[in-house]
């Protein structure tokens, strides 16, 4: 899970993964607005943000220069646990497909 609260710890775990040439990706952040989420917006990582049906950015999606990409990332379809009610998502169906939006789903 990302937050608005960089983590010199975190930070230099991702730039001593991106030295070794390992890509990290991460989603940008759900809050709609221009700030920074991280780990997303560390220097080495790629950013991704999502975009509506309309091949547009989704009104949640985090957008600043940090961004690399951006990827569908509105009703996408994915499976759900069957133990418990699916508290983030509309599942239905007996093997819980349902749909979700965020940048993570990008």
């Amino acid at each position: 899970l990302g937050g608005p609260i960089p983590s010199i710890m975190e930070y230099t775990t991702f730039r001593d993964m991106y030295d070794r040439g390992i890509l990290t990706v991460a989603a940008a952040g759900n809050g709609g607005n221009f700030l920074f989420s991280f780990p997303a917006s560390y220097t080495g990582v790629m950013s991704v943000g999502a975009t509506d049906f309309d091949l547009e950015k989704a009104p949640f999606s985090q957008y600043n220069f940090q961004v690399d990409i951006s990827a569908p990332g509105v009703d996408v379809l994915s499976t759900f646990p069957t133990q418990n009610p699916c508290q983030i998502c509309d599942a239905v169906g007996e093997y819980q497909y349902g749909t979700i939006s965020g940048t993570s789903m990008a």
